[in-house]
């Protein structure tokens, strides 16, 4: 498989991962604890296509986004690994120490991690800078929003989908980017 088939099957799996994320926790929010299984489910698979959609940002310009590209990417593969994790444990009433130190390790390594990727994808300039800049900007907005809900403020789950959703728009937009990349003969790995 050529670099430039990865690169493009990862732009399919962040559009997909863009469309699946803000869809299950809309349905959430929106229509409640009977849809929970399937909300789950479209989250599950959306967090996993974020992995290949982040392998293909961060592949494209692994050379030119430097020390900052490098870190976000591990940073935010820990988010998602984290996320996953969550998405794996049962839903009690109360929660527990491990879930909330398991949210603020997501909530923490994501927010930066999307910052550093986006400041590194910045200096790259292989996707349009409001793109990068909407990554840690929806995380930002959709962490204050938990908050919010947390203390059962008005209008915080609207804000939490808002924020995913400029931070969806940005993973849609650098996935656009990697289905249609091309590649200089001399920029591809040459194996054997």
């Amino acid at each position: 498989m050529s670099l430039r088939s990865v690169f493009h099957y990862g732009g399919v799996a962040g559009i997909l991962c863009a469309v699946l994320l803000p869809l299950s926790w809309i349905l959430t929010y929106a229509v409640g604890s009977s849809v929970e299984t399937l909300s789950d489910a479209l989250s599950f698979v959306g967090e996993i296509l974020l992995i290949f959609a982040l392998l293909g940002i961060y592949g494209t310009q692994v050379e030119d986004s430097g020390r900052f590209g490098f870190f976000g990417f591990l940073l935010t593969i820990i988010a998602t690994a984290t996320a996953l994790s969550l998405s794996w444990m049962p839903e009690v009433e109360e929660a527990s120490t491990l879930d909330l130190a398991l949210l603020a390790t997501m909530a923490t390594t994501g927010l930066l991690g999307y910052l550093l990727l986006g400041i590194g994808s910045w200096r790259a300039e292989k996707f349009p800078r409001w793109a990068a800049a909407a990554w840690p900007l929806g995380w930002a907005i959709s962490i204050v929003s938990v908050m919010l809900v947390n203390a059962e403020m008005a209008g915080a789950e609207i804000a939490h989908i808002l924020g995913f959703l400029v931070w969806s728009a940005g993973i849609i937009v650098a996935s656009l980017k990697l289905i249609t990349i091309e590649f200089e003969p001399t920029s591809q790995p040459q194996f054997g």
